[in-house]
């Protein structure tokens, strides 16, 4: 199914698929990702891109303060000002691991976020090894049978970039993808 983002009940139509374990794909911040919540649906986004078990996904927040239910970790204010935005943290998780989160900048998308309470699974519009699809003619050809609605939000801008990736598990931090967000070079050091 494909919904307009402008029309009125996408948003509840969109929460309401998710909750329900449903694969949506959507406008996020810098390009079209595929979403859901984790657990059965994570693992559907999987299949349909044909991904490694052992590749995680980025987490996106509603709010900076949900940081706090994945990491113990102390983030400076400076690193944390630069959200929401296109940065993706690295960070340790209480388990003992790493995990990516962001807080993205779309009102769109936190609406969304802050409508279902609970974060998403979030990767790029693909299948794994090949570029990621930013024209939405493309997106439902490829996507629209394997998933259950594509938010239809118009082609992205072709020189649109994934997410900065900044790594702090670490000192120094690292940037291991840049992206549209500049992080200052004071962070780095």
């Amino acid at each position: 199914m494909v919904l307009k983002k402008s029309e009125n009940k996408t948003l509840e139509k969109t929460a309401s698929v998710i909750l329900a374990g449903g694969v949506v794909i959507m406008p996020c911040d810098t390009i079209y990702g595929i979403v859901s919540i984790t657990g059965d649906p994570e693992k559907r986004i999987r299949e349909i891109k044909g991904r490694d078990e052992g590749k995680p996904f980025i987490r996106l927040l509603g709010t900076k303060e949900e940081i706090r239910t994945f990491t113990d970790l102390k983030i400076s204010d400076e690193i944390l000002s630069l959200w929401p935005g296109p940065l993706t943290l690295i960070v340790p998780d209480l388990s003992g691991g790493t995990v990516a989160v962001r807080v993205p900048e779309d009102e769109y998308l936190l609406r969304l976020l802050n409508m279902i309470k609970v974060p998403l699974v979030s990767t790029s519009v693909n299948f794994t090894g090949s570029p990621f699809l930013n024209n939405i003619r493309d997106i439902k050809k490829s996507f629209e049978k394997l998933v259950d609605i594509i938010v239809e939000g118009g082609d992205v801008d072709t020189s649109a970039a994934a997410s900065t990736i900044l790594d702090i598990t670490s000192y120094p931090a690292r940037i291991l993808r840049q992206g549209p967000c500049i992080v200052p070079e004071n962070v780095l050091k």
